[in-house]
């Protein structure tokens, strides 16, 4: 494996930073607007995973994650599955719907609203 100096590393680091050509919060921001069917939780492990830290996560979720509009993406994903789901029965339809927003990162309160939105029904 190549070994860099960490003083090169951090003087070419911040040079990229100087020209704008890396910029975690722009970066952090693009792939928040572009995760349109991913709750808050899982918007915060890509982030983590492509290297921004805790801090500017929580920043950046906290200043472009809207309660109405999770509510709204978890709703549109959850219709959309449901289409593919009509022959199922009322368990497994609910089973995997509740499997699929809780595994996109919503939490269990967005959930219960939108399986009461598409289905007139809470999960417990």
């Amino acid at each position: 494996a190549l070994r860099i100096d960490e003083a090169v590393r951090h003087r070419v680091l911040n040079r990229l930073k100087d020209l704008g050509l890396l910029d975690d919060e722009s970066i952090g921001r693009q792939m928040i607007q572009q995760s349109s069917t991913s709750g808050p939780g899982l918007l915060r492990q890509k982030l983590r995973r492509i290297g921004l830290d805790a801090e500017l996560t929580d920043r950046l979720l906290d200043e472009s994650i809207d309660a109405q509009v999770q509510l709204k993406r978890a709703t549109a994903l959850a219709r959309q599955r449901l289409e593919r789901m009509a022959s199922l029965d009322r368990t497994t339809r609910r089973r995997r719907l509740y499997g699929l927003l809780a595994r996109r990162g919503f939490d269990e309160d967005t959930i219960n609203q939108v399986f009461q939105a598409v289905t007139g029904d809470f999960v417990a």
